[in-house]
C-alpha cells in the first residue's frame, strides 16, 4: 500500500512548487480546448436540428430543456466525482484527456446526420448525442476551473491562473465565431450541401479539441495537496454535501438567480442564428452578435479586479443587470434597422453579461 503511495506521487509535485509559465500555458489549454466546439454546440446546434436535420422545433426546445435540466443535476455529480478520485496523474488531470476525447466523438455524433427514417428515431438520435455532447462538455467545463485548485492554494497565484484561463478562452471563443460560418461556406462547396458542411465543422472542431487536450494532460503537473490535506480536512459524504448546500439559503438564492439568467442567456445566445436569418434577413450578421457575445467578458476581465476593490459585489451584480436589460430594451426600441446601433447595443448587454458571470463565482465562492 505503502510502495502504491510512493508511486503515485512520484507523478505529483509538491505542494509548495513554484507556478512557472508551463503550469499557466496547460492551464490555459485545458480551459479553451474545447472552447471552439463548446461555441458551434451553443450557438448553432438548436439552428442545426431544425433547418439542417429537420426536426420540429418545438421538439428540439423540448429536448434542449430536458437536456438543461439534466445538466443541472450532471454539474454538482461530476464535482463530487472529482472529488473523489485518486489516480496516479492527481485529481482533475485524468478527465482533460477523457473530456477532450468523449466531446471530439460526441460533438461528431451531434452534426451528423443519420440514416433513419423515422421521425421518432431522428428524435431519439439527437436527444442521445446532444445529451452526450452536453455532457462530455460538462467534463471539462468543471474540470478545469479545479484544476487552478490543484497547482496552488496562494489567492495571488490563483488570480494569475485565472485570467490566463479566461484569455485562452476569450482567444478561441472569438477565433471561433469569426471564422464558423466562413468554414461552413467552404465545408459546404458549390452545391451548398450543409449537412456534409456542419459535419466537417464538427470533425474540424473536435479535432482541435482533442489535440489541445492531449497536449494540456501531458504538460499538466498537479501538485501533492492531498498529503496534507487529508490529516487536516475530514472527508464529507454525498449526503453531507447535499445537506449543507439545502441549508446555506444564501447559496441557494444567488444558484437560482444564476442558473435563471444563465438560461435566458443561452436561450438568446442559441437563437442568434434564426434571428439574423429570419428576422435580419442577413446571416452574416450573426458572427458580428457572436464575437461580441464571447468578447464581452474581456471587459470583465479588465476591471473587475477594480470593482470589487471599490464596490461590493451585490452592487456590482445589479449593475450588471441593469446594462443587460437597457442594452436589449434599446435594441427593441429600434428594431435593429441599423447595424451600427445593434452592434453598439448588444455591446453594452454582452459587457453586462461578461461582469455579472465573472463576479458571480466569487460571490458563490463568499456564500458557500
Amino acid at each position: 500500500m505503502e510502495k502504491g503511495l510512493i508511486s503515485m506521487r512520484k507523478n505529483l509535485l509538491p505542494a509548495d512548487a513554484p507556478i512557472t509559465l508551463r503550469d499557466k500555458c496547460s492551464q490555459m489549454l485545458s480551459s479553451a480546448s474545447y472552447m471552439y466546439a463548446y461555441v458551434l454546440f451553443s450557438g448553432l446546434a438548436m439552428y442545426f436540428f431544425t433547418d439542417v436535420f429537420g426536426l420540429n422545433p418545438g421538439a428540439v426546445g423540448t429536448m434542449m430543456m430536458v437536456a438543461t435540466i439534466w445538466d443541472g443535476i450532471n454539474d454538482p455529480l461530476m464535482g463530487i466525482l472529482i472529488d473523489k478520485t485518486r489516480t496516479r496523474w492527481g485529481k482533475v488531470r485524468p478527465y482533460i484527456l477523457i473530456g477532450s476525447i468523449a466531446i471530439a466523438v460526441s460533438l461528431v455524433m451531434c452534426f451528423s446526420v443519420p440514416h433513419i427514417q423515422s421521425e421518432t428515431g431522428k428524435l431519439v438520435y439527437a436527444y442521445f448525442s446532444y445529451i452526450l455532447l452536453g455532457m462530455s462538455v460538462t467534463v471539462l467545463n468543471m474540470s478545469a476551473p479545479i484544476l487552478i485548485t490543484r497547482l496552488t492554494k496562494d489567492p495571488v497565484k490563483t488570480a494569475t491562473l485565472n485570467s490566463w484561463s479566461y484569455a485562452g478562452v476569450t482567444i478561441v471563443s472569438i477565433f471561433a465565431t469569426a471564422t464558423m460560418m466562413k468554414f461552413l461556406g467552404i465545408f459546404a462547396g458549390p452545391e451548398g450541401n450543409m449537412v456534409a458542411a456542419y459535419q466537417k465543422l464538427a470533425i474540424l472542431a473536435g479535432s482541435l479539441c482533442l489535440v489541445a487536450g492531449a497536449a494540456a494532460f501531458f504538460m499538466i503537473r498537479e501538485r501533492d495537496f492531498d498529503n496534507i490535506s487529508e490529516e487536516q480536512s475530514p472527508s464529507y459524504t454525498i449526503k453531507q454535501y447535499i445537506s449543507s448546500v439545502l441549508k446555506n439559503k444564501y447559496y441557494l438564492i444567488l444558484i437560482c438567480g444564476v442558473v435563471l439568467f444563465m438560461a435566458f442567456y443561452t436561450l438568446a445566445a442559441s437563437t442568434h442564428m434564426y434571428y439574423v436569418s429570419y428576422n435580419l434577413a442577413n446571416p452574416s450578421l450573426y458572427s458580428y452578435l457572436a464575437v461580441l457575445d464571447y468578447a464581452g467578458p474581456v471587459v470583465g476581465i479588465l476591471t473587475i479586479t477594480w470593482l470589487v476593490q471599490h464596490f461590493e459585489k451585490k452592487r456590482i451584480m445589479v449593475c450588471a443587470l441593469i446594462m443587460v436589460a437597457l442594452g436589449a430594451i434599446l435594441r427593441l426600441l429600434t428594431g435593429d434597422r441599423s447595424t451600427v446601433t445593434m452592434i453598439l447595443f448588444a455591446a453594452i448587454t454582452y459587457i453586462g453579461v461578461g461582469v455579472f458571470s465573472l463576479n458571480a463565482t466569487p460571490m458563490l465562492i463568499d456564500t458557500a
